[in-house]
């Protein structure tokens, strides 16, 4: 698969888990089909804002992207998360978030087990 076929490809999936990523700008739940929905907000997720896959900070191109799909416990454990940014889909636009810094990611079962929806309950 080329790299623009990846990024054109919308349809990435994470094993049916759900990560729980946290960057020094605050907390994201990564749906299973690439969803990310913001937790300072109560808004539902739009679809049209997707997460595709980390970098690494010093890269020149995103040659060298982990795609959403790639991103087990197993890899986080043998990664420094800080050296990452998160590369996404939104509105037709591939970004790279260039001042989050990854701080750590959870891996859950659904959207629901996370802290965000938990603390949703509580309210």
């Amino acid at each position: 698969m080329t790299f623009a076929e990846v990024m054109m490809d919308t349809t990435h999936t994470h094993n049916d888990q759900t990560l729980y990523l946290q960057s020094n700008r605050g907390y994201y739940v990564i749906h299973p089909n690439g969803d990310i929905e913001r937790t300072d907000m109560v808004l539902p997720p739009s679809g049209q804002w997707k997460m595709v896959g980390l970098v690494h900070r010093n890269a020149r191109s995103l040659n060298s992207l982990i795609r959403l799909e790639e991103i087990t416990s197993e890899w986080i454990a043998g990664h420094q998360l800080i050296n990452y940014r998160v590369v996404d889909f939104d509105h037709g636009t591939i970004r790279t978030w260039g001042n989050d810094k990854l701080v750590n990611v959870w891996f859950y079962e659904s959207p629901q087990d996370t802290p965000y929806y938990y603390r949703r309950k509580l309210r």
